[in-house]
């Protein structure tokens, strides 16, 4: 069980570290106009409870905060272009 959960809790941090520096790629190319890329900060977070906490349920964590990085961003980049206002006449 030790094994499993060492080679799961290192295939879940490399993904995650894997997908915060996707979004500082995308963020040192402009695509992400935020001031700080918190998805990344997010990711990074949940890598590191995976990777050192102790506790059984750090993967199901890690897991949760992913998913969650992925629906914010799916729901703020389909509503972006109904907060942008700037062709709009005032």
């Amino acid at each position: 069980m030790n094994a499993l959960r060492n080679r799961s809790a290192t295939a879940q941090v490399t993904g995650l570290v894997t997908a915060a520096a996707g979004i500082l790629v995308l963020f040192a190319v402009g695509v992400v106009a935020a001031l700080v890329p918190v998805g990344t900060i997010v990711l990074l977070t949940a890598a590191a409870v995976v990777a050192f906490a102790p506790w059984r349920w750090a993967p199901a964590l890690g897991l949760a905060l992913g998913l969650f990085v992925a629906a914010v961003g799916g729901v703020v980049s389909s509503i972006r272009s109904y907060l942008d206002t700037s062709g709009s006449p005032a």
